[in-house]
Parts: structure tokens; C-alpha cells; sequence
């Protein structure tokens, strides 16, 4: 697994990443992937310093191997509305 954006990360490319990382047992992994994904997504939190209740380890090692960037709209294409 090779992302560098954190966005590009499926929720099973999430946990994969946990598991092979860290050792812990399927149970907290679940866990612990569904606690970073809802800061990410639900809390729209992006530094890792904000996420409670993760160690300073997995925290860290996140904060490593990804970057929060979200991606620029360079162009936008509209279409006529039908009343047009």
C-alpha cells in the first residue's frame, strides 16, 4: 500500500494499514479505524494532534505516511438549467 494522501485511503485501505502496523487484535483495529475515519470524515479534523483517544504512536505514524491535502477545483463545468 502506497498512498500519501489520506483521502485516497478506502476505510479497508485504513484498517489494512492499522493491522500491519500495529499489533492489535482484530477487535481494536475495527476500533481504532472507525475512530480515525470519524474524525476525518464526521469531525473534519485533519491534524492528528486533534484526535483524541489515539496514541501518540499511531498518531505519529499517520501523521508520517500521510498528508491531509484535499484536492483544488481548477475548473468548473456548468450546464444550462433546462429552463435555458
Amino acid at each position: 500500500m502506497n498512498f500519501s494522501n489520506f483521502y485516497d485511503l478506502s476505510y479497508s485501505d485504513l484498517s489494512d494499514f492499522i493491522s500491519s502496523n500495529f499489533s492489535l487484535e482484530k477487535k481494536k483495529t475495527s476500533m481504532r479505524t472507525n475512530q480515525i475515519w470519524k474524525f476525518v470524515y464526521k469531525k473534519g479534523l485533519r491534524e492528528t494532534s486533534k484526535f483524541s483517544n489515539i496514541s501518540s504512536e499511531l498518531k505519529d505514524n499517520i501523521e508520517k505516511n500521510f498528508n491531509f491535502n484535499r484536492t483544488n477545483i481548477c475548473l468548473l463545468y456548468t450546464s444550462p438549467s433546462p429552463r435555458d
